[in-house]
């Protein structure tokens, strides 16, 4: 099994500026437009991870137990997974970005997305909200711009717009006083850092298996891509053997 590998703290932010064992089950806190939280920014706390899934066709996000090898531009190039496969499947037919098939191969294809970690001073909880590069680059530049102040100042996230159009902002509070009550007092109380562990099994891990049933159930013939359904191949398997054992026992004396 490829060793899957999540990219955290420097590392991580060296992607997003590039522009390309059981653990505790966290949570992802969904910023949706017109949302608004009130944060405690511990820093730049943030990971990267490749990631599977289509609202279009409600296959909610994963990352893949044996994840594929990828190009520096994000593509996979060796070791594909069964979603890889679909997606190259509908590319390979595309002749155009825009066209039906690469439209078709987009429900299939990794995103690298970035997860930012902050306190809510609402709950004083941590949340981990989830961004596309673009939206991760304008949060991060807002945090170092206040980087050797954060611990002096609440923060706002907001999302607002809709589709292309989707705004993601991290905008300064100046003022404590302006918080209620119960955000000052978690301001105070609330650590400066972070913990990594709030990060570990936000994303679900997907075997192989299970990738090839969840495009069967989604209407991919994923005999296409030269894969078969684990029971089809299981009992395939059986046959073959029942076959055998009785060729076999046509010799027992």
């Amino acid at each position: 099994m490829a060793e899957k590998k999540v990219l955290t703290g420097t590392d991580a932010l060296d992607v997003l500026n590039e522009g390309s064992g059981d653990s505790v089950q966290n949570e992802f806190t969904y910023l949706k437009s017109g949302d608004e939280f009130i944060v405690k920014v511990p820093g730049i706390n943030l990971v990267s991870e490749f990631v599977y899934g289509s609202f279009a066709k409600k296959i909610y996000s994963f990352v893949a137990e044996n994840p594929s090898k990828k190009s520096a531009k994000g593509f996979p190039v060796e070791n594909l997974t069964p979603f890889d496969l679909a997606w190259k499947y509908y590319k390979d037919q595309s002749d155009d970005w825009q066209d039906e098939m690469s439209q078709e191969a987009s429900h299939y294809r990794c995103q690298r997305k970035f997860t930012i970690g902050f306190y809510d001073l609402d709950t004083g909880e941590p949340i981990m909200v989830e961004f596309t590069r673009k939206q991760a680059n304008a949060v991060v530049d807002t945090i170092k711009q206040y980087e050797k102040r954060l611990d002096q100042f609440a923060f706002s996230l907001k999302k607002s717009g809709k589709g292309t159009n989707t705004v993601v902002s991290l905008s300064l509070i100046p003022i404590l006083d302006d918080l209620s009550e119960k955000q000052q007092k978690n301001f105070e109380e609330l650590p400066n850092d972070f913990d990594a562990k709030n990060f570990e099994g936000l994303y679900y891990v997907m075997s192989d298996e299970e990738q090839i049933e969840t495009l069967h159930n989604n209407g991919f013939d994923v005999s296409l891509i030269g894969l078969e359904l684990p029971k089809e191949k299981e009992a395939a398997e059986e046959s073959v053997e029942e076959s055998t054992d009785e060729g076999d026992s046509e010799y027992d004396f």
